[in-house]
């Protein structure tokens, strides 16, 4: 019984550091790539829901990729060029989490820098 319980106390503890390491790296995405077109920051994460968050960032973040590819602006290549690439293709889900963790319908407000 003893080893039960250690095991699901472990188990608790990994799974919860990981969700909040991942939603620290989200919003260190979002302070290095995004606030330099998304000034508003808070009202920015603030303007949609969890749900809408999550539909943007679904089949690997496509529909964020293509709101981005529609914005023909030379002010914003090097935010599409990130969006494009694989370094964001393999972190987009801490994007997501940190989002999510933050949206309009959570109560909470990010503590951007």
């Amino acid at each position: 019984m003893k080893k039960y319980y250690i095991f699901f106390v472990f188990i608790f503890y990994v799974t919860s550091y990981d969700v909040s390491a991942a939603i620290y790296k989200g919003q260190m995405i979002f302070a290095t790539h995004c606030v330099e077109c998304h000034t508003g920051r808070v009202s920015f994460i603030e303007s949609h829901t969890k749900k809408e968050w999550n539909s943007l960032f679904k089949n690997r973040a496509k529909k964020i990729i293509a709101i981005h590819k529609s914005i023909n602006d030379e002010e914003h290549t090097e935010a599409l060029s990130y969006i494009q690439s694989a370094r964001f293709l393999k972190k987009y889900r801490n994007l997501r989490e940190f989002l999510v963790e933050y949206a309009k319908d959570s109560g909470k407000v990010p503590a951007c820098n």
